[in-house]
């Protein structure tokens, strides 16, 4: 049962606009988690084993001693993949991005734990993209594989155009730790 449903704070307070109930928050990082789910969908379903080597999907990938990297270890930080993205990198140039984290060696042997967030789940990403034959985006995939089924009509990886006016912006404070507050 639902005991409270309620908005609070602003929406931009530059603007003076008020949270509402169907303000749209960005995922930041939890976007990671909705990748994870859909992976692990995908490997229940047999499309791939958690212990597939990226490489095999991938063929680029396996550059620098990259080649046994598997699925499970780019889930779980222990592929030994770094933050790989390219200095002053576009995000929005998913070809560049790719190329980069192809060709960046290892930062620490496979199995042991390093960070990797943004490139491990950007590789996943792409890998469930190839299973697809490139017929959906990666996008496409989480709202079909997931997100429509469990009807989060309000939910998307990327602001869509439908989302867009009640996106709640991101308002950087703080020092070079880069904390976000709205």
């Amino acid at each position: 049962d639902i005991v409270l449903c309620e908005s609070f704070g602003s929406r931009d307070k530059s603007a003076a606009q008020p949270v509402t109930r169907d303000s749209v928050f960005p995922l930041m990082s939890i976007s990671k988690s909705l990748t994870a789910v859909v992976v692990l969908a995908e490997a229940e379903r047999g499309q791939f084993q958690l212990t597939t080597c990226i490489a095999d999907v991938i063929p680029e990938f396996g550059a620098n001693g990259k080649s046994a990297v598997t699925v499970a270890q780019l889930l779980s930080h222990t592929s030994g993949l770094g933050e790989e993205t390219p200095p002053g990198h576009d995000s929005s140039d998913a070809a560049a991005v790719l190329d980069h984290i192809c060709r960046a060696p290892l930062r620490t042997p496979p199995g042991h734990f390093g960070y990797s967030g943004e490139s491990g789940y950007f590789v996943l990403a792409e890998f469930l993209q190839r299973l697809d034959q490139g017929r959906r985006s990666f996008c496409e995939l989480v709202a079909d594989s997931l997100l429509e089924p469990l009807r989060m009509t309000s939910t998307a990886v990327t602001t869509t155009p439908e989302l867009r006016e009640r996106r709640v912006p991101i308002t950087v404070v703080g020092n070079s730790d880069g904390l976000y507050s709205n």
